[in-house]
């Protein structure tokens, strides 16, 4: 499991973000993961659909319900930005 887990988590407070950053390096074993865990700080926007979209994921229940909630959050900020225009 550890050759293979790639965990990202993130949190548009980067307080939240640096304390949970904090937590994951003190657990127990976190340094033998092949990957090390990434926390970000960043709003769920364009860069985070990017960011998802461009990575090679395998397919999940979570994930794909993940990827909706990305979809819709894109869709919601087009027609607000497309409605401050007309």
């Amino acid at each position: 499991m550890r050759e293979r887990l790639v965990t990202l988590f993130n949190d548009a407070d980067k307080e939240n973000a640096a304390a949970l950053l904090k937590e994951i390096e003190a657990l127990p074993g976190v340094q033998k993961l092949r990957y090390k865990p990434q926390v970000q700080a960043e709003e769920v926007g364009d860069k985070i659909v990017a960011m998802f979209e461009e990575k090679k994921l395998v397919p999940t229940a979570d994930g794909c319900r993940r990827k909706t909630r990305l979809e819709e959050a894109s869709r919601h900020r087009f027609r607000q930005s497309a409605t401050r225009r007309a």
